[in-house]
């Protein structure tokens, strides 16, 4: 079970104060959550591995090794603009790769910092026959399949530059 830091420091204080017993420990745990009589409470290794840390590191939750690596900087959020602006047809992989971050990286600073949303459709598909997709747009005429990915691509691009610049299109 995934215990919180409150809970983490509330066992460490307890552990301490009762004289480095867990089982003291655990009894104060129970009573201070109100927790039932058979309900989950932290068990020894737990409590052990806590008061551990906090002796090493004064804290009882874990650190993060390594060293932070913060793909979504305001750097490389500009970047990424600046190259999808500067070539709005190369796919986002061939961004990520020109960038030297990775795809998935590169689709979540597209999605949720600059809320470019490349596949977003703009009109409706309906299908007519068998084999004719169709769409009506505002002209009323009928489209096929490879003209609407023309529409669509060229309506995308025209919709993220916009967003780019903040200009609001009406």
């Amino acid at each position: 079970m995934r215990w919180n830091s409150e809970e983490r420091a509330f066992a460490v204080e307890a552990y301490f104060s009762s004289g480095c017993s867990v089982i003291a420990t655990q009894r104060a745990f129970r009573n201070r959550f109100n927790l039932a009589p058979l309900a989950p409470v932290p068990d020894r290794k737990s409590i052990v591995t806590w008061v551990t840390t906090f002796r090493q590191t004064a804290s009882a939750t874990k650190r993060r090794t390594g060293v932070p690596r913060p793909v979504r900087s305001p750097e490389n959020i500009e970047a990424v603009r600046a190259s999808m602006l500067r070539s709005p047809r190369r796919s986002a992989r061939k961004h990520a790769s020109a960038l030297r971050l990775s795809d998935r990286s590169v689709r979540r600073i597209l999605r949720d910092d600059l809320h470019f949303h490349p596949y977003k459709m703009a009109i409706r598909i309906r299908r007519y026959g068998s084999d004719l997709w169709t769409i009506n747009a505002d002209l009323g005429r009928r489209i096929t399949a490879i003209e609407v990915h023309e529409y669509q691509d060229s309506n995308t691009e025209i919709r993220n530059a916009m967003k780019a610049k903040k200009i609001d299109p009406r």
